[in-house]
């Protein structure tokens, strides 16, 4: 027996229908955006990329009739609502209106009608439909304070949120309405996501949410989305985000990471500035008379002026500096080391010369011939007279040669 197709000849309806409104004074500042869930998958005429205002809505103040009519299709935008992935969801659609008044005189009840949708199965037009709803002023929700704490033995995370009063039991135990991420740029995953549970007190001013096999601190960047609302059905503003591990709203963890970035970034100037100005006097001082002398004059001297070579301005913090700087006195001890070895006049100055093109690494030529004209030549090259010259090492009339021998 072949299989009959069953045909949908039901027209959609709204089922659920969720007011969100924006009090502010002023002509005409105020706004609501109202969430239309229908009984199955809808679908409208377009007006580019919104549904056609025309074809499907209109506002009116008081009562439905043309005199009272005021829709304005520059202040309606209707979509589908989209799920985390930014994909559509069918059945739901989201309008938003702007221009409205708060109703501090009763002369601002608002009715949206709500037509000609279809159904994606069968395509049949919906009957008119009609949202009541006005603005009022009221007192904002905000949160008082959060704290999370992680059980070790249990293996799971409790984070409780406290309001300033009570919040929409419905609304606030949504559990995609709560969001935990790794870093603030990072994708969020819901209580739903993280098979968690939440439970308001009986308060209605605080709500508990329970994580198993989690730790919040490997997605310590928690937030409370504006969909929380209080039971006269007032949004969530202020602060939502928060630092779990930091124990602060993260735009204060943001101001303080700033502050301090701009502080090192300070110190790192400042000591490149004061560094690369102070390389030549540096070098005037770096004075190598003997073998003896070289330990103090070489080993000290030279690597606290490396320490400020101008090259360190292509670096972004201290410790990428302290880090440059360990490895130049690395290498030049290796070169050092050379030195100490050597075991004629001929080792000798080939391993001074090979401390001599290390400094030309970081300086030009003309610093480098600052030196005492006895040590090298204008081109940086160790003179013979040095490695041949004999000094009076104690003072005492006594003569030693490079190598710390008594001269005969």
């Amino acid at each position: 027996m072949e299989a009959r197709e069953v045909k949908d000849d039901q027209e959609p309806e709204i089922i659920d229908v969720d007011v969100d409104t924006t009090a502010v004074k002023g002509e005409g500042a105020s706004s609501a955006t109202i969430t239309l869930e229908f009984d199955k998958a809808i679908y409208g005429v377009w007006d580019e990329d919104i549904f056609d205002v025309e074809e499907h809505f209109d506002l009116y103040e008081q009562e439905v009739a043309s005199r009272y009519k005021i829709t304005d299709a520059d202040n309606i935008k209707a979509d589908y609502k989209k799920d985390k992935d930014g994909e559509d969801i069918k059945d739901t659609i989201v309008v938003e209106i702007e221009g409205l008044n708060i109703n501090e005189k009763r002369l601002y009840d608002y009715i949206l009608e709500v037509r000609n949708f279809r159904s994606e199965s069968g395509g049949n037009k919906m009957y008119r439909d009609y949202v009541d709803f006005e603005i009022k002023e009221g007192k904002d929700l905000t949160i008082v304070d959060i704290e999370a704490k992680y059980y070790e033995k249990d293996d799971e995370s409790v984070i409780v949120v406290e309001f300033n009063r009570a919040v929409d039991r419905r609304r606030a135990e949504d559990e995609t309405n709560y969001l935990f991420k790794e870093k603030v740029d990072g994708k969020a995953k819901d209580v739903e996501d993280l098979e968690g549970k939440i439970e308001v007190h009986k308060n209605g001013e605080s709500v508990t949410i329970t994580i198993p096999e989690f730790d919040y601190k490997d997605r310590p960047i928690f937030e409370v989305l504006e969909a929380v609302r209080d039971k006269d059905n007032n949004k969530l503003v202020g602060d939502r985000v928060y630092n779990l591990v930091e124990d602060k709203w993260q735009d204060e963890v943001a101001e303080e990471e700033k502050k301090a970035k701009e502080e090192e970034e300070e110190k790192v100037q400042e000591f490149v500035k004061t560094g690369a100005g102070e390389i030549k006097e540096e070098l005037d001082k770096l004075e190598i008379e003997a073998f003896d002398a070289l330990d103090d004059a070489v080993k000290d001297e030279v690597a606290r002026v490396l320490r400020k070579y101008e090259g360190f301005a292509d670096f972004t913090t201290l410790a990428e500096i302290e880090e440059a700087v360990e490895d130049i006195v690395e290498e030049y001890n290796k070169l050092l080391a050379a030195v100490n070895d050597a075991g004629s006049k001929a080792e000798l100055k080939e391993a001074l010369q090979e401390i001599v093109d290390y400094a030309l690494e970081y300086f030009e030529a003309s610093e480098i011939a600052e030196l005492d004209d006895n040590v090298i030549d204008g081109e940086g090259k160790i003179k013979d007279d040095f490695v041949n010259s004999v000094w009076d090492a104690k003072g005492d009339g006594t003569e030693y040669d490079c190598f710390g021998d008594i001269v005969e």
